[in-house]
């Protein structure tokens, strides 16, 4: 077996990586080149014609190597931050398919066993695992805002009157379908969502249901406490293959410059940037990942962004990446966190 895949170069014309056993193939992605993420996965099972492979793959915004951009499989399953999926796109690799046969060796398998077993579950009976369960990462929201740790308003704000309907417990009364998990995991945080407005929003009836960082970052972050709006962007960057997390960080920093007059609408190509305004939300989603007006530079991530109209100082981010949504005001151990982590 492979203990790790390592990838140098790069092609002159758009390919997927095919691995089945000990066999290696290089094949043309000519024909999904633009995908969007779950299109590519379905695309290269067909290709392949093996519906068992696991598949890792870049949306639009990998190819157009934007800094936030992300690899995905699985169902909204993600290497989110730094940018990966910008590597991949500057390689010319759309995605990397894998299928194996063997096993994995151990030395001891009844002892292993024995203790997964035990592990396990010790692990789903923790309290912590049992409202992970059920409420998913978000159930921690109501806490986190007691705390004062959830940012509101680009973090400028502690209170947000809207907080208590963007909330694990909210989604799982009201969207909640059914639970999933990552590989072999027995706490199952994953959510699925049914919005019931597939034809209006275009979206498949279940739906992949926001962690607490998506949750946040197109809720509270800019003013908003829609949470089946929150449900489509996170699936909207998912499709495109954008970290939820840097680009409603960037949108809130392009408000704040807005609302502070250090930009207005001769920047934006004629959009008002104001706090709470869902269809302007969108419209920088889809800008972004298209390189299209505003969304051009909002591409460039929150420290080019503030850099280029002489804001840096605005921008929250560390080295170049948008701190996630825990404000240090309210979990002090995070201003640590920020200011050391590589």
């Amino acid at each position: 077996g492979y203990a790790g895949l390592w990838i140098t170069g790069s092609s002159e014309e758009p390919v997927y990586i095919w691995i089945n056993d000990d066999r290696v193939e290089i094949r043309s992605a000519e024909s999904i080149w633009g995908l969007e993420t779950y299109q590519t996965q379905t695309a290269v099972r067909e290709d392949i014609g093996d519906n068992r492979a696991r598949i890792a793959v870049i949306g639009p915004a990998g190819e157009n190597l934007i800094p936030f951009a992300l690899i995905l499989t699985d169902h909204g399953r993600v290497a989110g931050r730094t940018g990966m999926g910008a590597v991949m796109g500057s390689k010319n690799l759309k995605a990397i398919a894998v299928q194996g046969s063997g096993s994995v060796p151990l030395i001891l398998p009844e002892e292993y066993a024995h203790l997964r077993s035990n592990v396990n579950r010790e692990l789903r009976e923790d309290p912590v695992s049992a409202v992970l369960r059920e409420l998913g990462t978000a159930g921690s929201a109501d806490y986190f805002d007691y705390l004062g740790e959830m940012p509101k308003r680009y973090f400028q704000r502690s209170v947000f009157p809207g907080a208590d309907k963007v909330t694990g417990a909210t989604l799982t009364e009201k969207y909640l379908t059914r639970i999933s998990t990552c590989h072999a995991c027995v706490i199952a945080c994953g959510r699925v969502v049914n919005l019931d407005d597939a034809q209006r929003t275009q979206l498949l009836p279940d739906q992949k249901g926001p962690e607490y960082e998506t949750m946040v970052g197109f809720g509270p972050n800019l003013w908003l406490d829609d949470l089946e709006f929150v449900t489509r962007m996170g699936d909207l960057c998912d499709r495109y293959g954008m970290d939820t997390i840097s680009l409603s960080n960037t949108i809130g920093l392009a408000i704040t410059l807005f609302e502070r007059g250090i930009i207005d609408v001769r920047d934006t190509s004629g959009l008002i940037l104001d706090w709470g305004n869902k269809d302007t939300v969108e419209k920088l989603v889809h800008q972004t990942v298209r390189l299209e007006g505003f969304g051009k530079f909002i591409s460039e991530g929150a420290r080019s962004l503030g850099r280029r109209f002489a804001a840096e100082p605005e921008a929250v981010q560390v080295n170049g990446l948008e701190i996630a949504y825990h404000d240090p005001r309210g979990s002090s151990g995070m201003s640590l966190v920020y200011a050391t982590s590589p």
